[in-house]
């Protein structure tokens, strides 16, 4: 369930992104990137974003990209291992440490969501 939340999580800023950006061929290469679902296309594209907003005051953005990424992509991992049980095993404390994490994730993606979603055509 966290590694679903988590990607959904993803997909709004990602999509929060496409009012953002001034350039055209931007908005369309993250509506491209939507559209495809290769996650890890997309989290490096939302992580590039969000290096290249001016105005983004730093409590916004602070460290924000590289936190998110490792969490959904450390999520992802620990929901293909749960699907796949025959290859590997989700530890309990590799589930509680998600568990524990995910919620300030979330908060930081809905907060640079809601700054995105605010500031259009601002990259």
């Amino acid at each position: 369930m966290l590694g679903a939340a988590s990607e959904k999580a993803i997909y709004h800023l990602a999509e929060s992104l496409l009012d953002v950006f001034k350039d055209s061929k931007k908005r369309e290469k993250m509506d491209t990137l939507l559209k495809r679902r290769k996650l890890w296309d997309l989290l490096d594209a939302v992580g590039n974003a969000i290096h290249s907003v001016p105005n983004a005051p730093y409590e916004v953005t602070e460290s924000s990209d590289p936190h998110l990424i490792s969490l959904f992509e450390a999520i992802r991992v620990q929901r293909n291992d749960a699907v796949h049980p025959m290859n590997a095993v989700v530890s309990a404390d590799s589930v509680r440490m998600t568990m524990l994490a995910f919620p300030h994730t979330l908060a930081k993606a809905e907060e640079l969501r809601s700054w995105f979603l605010e500031h259009s055509k601002s990259i």
